[in-house]
């Protein structure tokens, strides 16, 4: 069951940042051309994650960090916020993150 605070949550197409992060939490999808490897869809949702949370929270993209070690989840870093929840999924030609700024976050595009 989805709290009542994240009922309406809006999925922001990148590139465009959203105009604000409701409850602490952004999703945010991008699209991935037909045969892209899974390695350019990592690269491109990071750096989309990247520029939007930096437009949205007003920081520097050099302040944010996303993190990734082969076999663990991939969390992000803000200088001067910390450590904030994070969730990635890719299918075909669509990527899709979730963003929790209070804490874990999962988010599966199927």
């Amino acid at each position: 069951m989805i709290p009542n605070a994240l009922d309406a949550l809006t999925v922001f197409p990148w590139p465009g940042p959203p105009s604000h992060i409701r409850t602490g939490v952004l999703l945010l999808r991008t699209a991935t051309p037909v045969g892209a490897s899974r390695v350019y869809a990592r690269d491109h949702i990071r750096q989309a994650l990247t520029e939007t949370l930096a437009l949205t929270l007003n920081v520097p993209q050099s302040a944010i960090v996303v993190m990734s070690t082969p076999g663990q989840r991939p969390h992000i870093v803000i200088s001067g916020i910390g450590e904030v929840g994070l969730s990635i999924s890719h299918e075909s030609t669509l990527s899709l993150a979730a963003v929790n700024l209070h804490g874990q976050v999962g988010v599966d595009v199927m």
